[in-house]
């Protein structure tokens, strides 16, 4: 698995947890790793701005399919933070809160 390896995860942390059902309603199997991953969220006021970090540390415990979109901890961002989205406005845009 090359994201696991572009994480620093090494195969023997993943292992086989069952089946996912992905955005387009496909079921495949898919790995976790027991290591997790460290995240935060950078934000830039605009295009030329700095990053700078805003919000809280927290885990990401990602998971992996063998094809399709990729899953990085996507479940632990989501509980972490208060997602709205806009999308039938322009510019779509989206809130995050915490």
């Amino acid at each position: 698995m090359e994201d696991a390896r572009r994480l620093q995860i090494p195969d023997d942390a993943l292992r086989e947890a069952g089946e996912i059902v992905l955005a387009d309603d496909t079921t495949v199997p898919y790995l976790e790793s027991a290591v997790p991953v460290r995240a935060q969220v950078l934000l830039s006021a605009s295009p030329t701005a700095s990053a700078r970090p805003w919000g809280p540390i927290f885990e990401l415990r990602p998971a992996f399919v063998p094809e399709g979109s990729r899953l990085f901890g996507q479940r632990d961002f989501f509980s972490r933070f208060e997602i709205t989205f806009r999308r039938h406005v322009h510019p779509a845009h989206f809130t995050l809160r915490y």
